[in-house]
């Protein structure tokens, strides 16, 4: 059986559920993983340094390790580059999903108080800067932000837990 590349991945980029919000329905759009993985946060992930250290015979080179001022930064440039492709990745989730929007000048925050939140340290990245006009708006009220990523939830195929998969969990760990 041949499958149809050209006409699945048509399928999959039109695939969108329309929700009831409290000021309209609005499509809220399938995003394959593929797309959100590729995040990328215009750096390379840090490499775990190699510091120069003694021995009898001379000198050897050896990767860093807890202790060493190198492993430290490291660390703390690893963690703060993950937090980073994160945050990067539910916002490219976000806008993707509702790609319909439009948005006004996102050059500056939102209107109220986005700006003391953000204080003067508005993002540089499009897509965190349209995710951040959506949390500010489409996503303020629990409601919606609750049914919009449900929906979203749902066409990735993630199930709400039932009280049957509680159930068999309870009696596979007790």
């Amino acid at each position: 059986m041949t499958i149809d590349l050209l006409k699945l991945a048509k399928q999959s980029a039109s695939l969108h559920k329309e929700v009831n919000c409290t000021f309209g329905k609005i499509n809220v759009y399938h995003v394959p993983d593929a797309m959100v993985l590729s995040a990328n946060v215009g750096r390379p992930e840090p490499e775990q340094p190699m510091v120069r250290m003694k021995t009898v015979t001379g000198f050897q080179d050896r990767l860093s390790k807890p202790g060493d001022n190198e492993y430290d930064e490291w660390r703390s440039d690893l963690s703060n580059y993950n937090e980073e492709r994160l945050k990067l990745m539910g916002a490219i989730r976000l806008v993707s999903a509702l790609k319909d929007q439009s948005y006004p000048d996102i050059n500056k925050p939102p209107p109220g108080w986005a700006n003391e939140v953000y204080n003067g340290n508005w993002p540089d990245n499009e897509i965190l800067r349209k995710k951040i006009w959506l949390d500010f708006s489409i996503m303020s009220i629990r409601s919606d932000n609750d049914a919009i990523v449900t929906a979203i939830d749902e066409m990735q195929g993630a199930t709400a837990v039932t009280e049957e998969m509680v159930n068999e969990v309870k009696k596979s760990s007790g």
